[in-house]
């Protein structure tokens, strides 16, 4: 449940890139600027104010929101973000959109922090001096690499045949009565 296990071990392509950053802040940036590459029906927003920093998740498909699949994410940021710097980065809060499950006891466990839900957004809040933080092995090398080929990725999937993109707007139109032919003919 939750995810509590989690081998790190099977980290991609933006997961070196972000885990061989100068920092955690610039790691995150990385992060959502690349984000796209591994899902691309969520995004990612970083905010910050005087004293923490959000890491925001939004679905573009709220109906397709699936709970095992945003617990494994935050579990997962969390985990490689304890390997990542050589210890627990404290979480201030975290928030969920869904409705607590049987099981939301165990969500206290796992973040060590206040866990609330039905909130308007999934986010991590954390405080904003964690952004300076910096990795225990960060290999400058293997970032540029990483980055390199990264990048060719998130070229290729911005790129969308006209085909991919009547797909898109037919599958995103489906669940209405009526397709909007003119919408994408258009």
């Amino acid at each position: 449940i939750l995810g509590e296990k989690q081998d790190i071990s099977d980290m991609g392509i933006v997961g070196h890139v972000v885990f061989n950053s100068e920092n955690l802040k610039a790691g995150l940036e990385e992060y959502i600027r690349l984000f796209g590459v591994v899902n691309d029906a969520v995004s990612l927003c970083l905010d910050s104010d005087e004293h923490f920093g959000y890491l925001n998740f939004i679905h573009h498909y709220p109906e397709h929101y699936c709970i095992a699949d945003i617990e494994r994410s935050f579990v997962l940021a969390m985990c490689r973000t304890r390997k990542w710097l050589g210890k627990t980065l404290p979480l201030t809060s975290v928030h969920f959109q869904h409705q607590p499950p049987a099981y939301a006891w165990r969500y206290s466990k796992v973040f060590s922090c206040p866990v609330y839900f039905n909130q308007s957004d999934c986010q991590i809040v954390f405080e904003k001096h964690y952004f300076d933080l910096k990795p225990t092995n960060a290999n400058p090398y293997l970032k540029t690499a990483a980055l390199q080929y990264a990048n060719s990725l998130l070229e290729k999937f911005n790129y969308r045949s006209l085909a991919d993109q009547v797909k898109n707007l037919i599958y995103r139109s489906i669940d209405h009565e009526e397709t909007e032919l003119l919408k994408v003919a258009q």
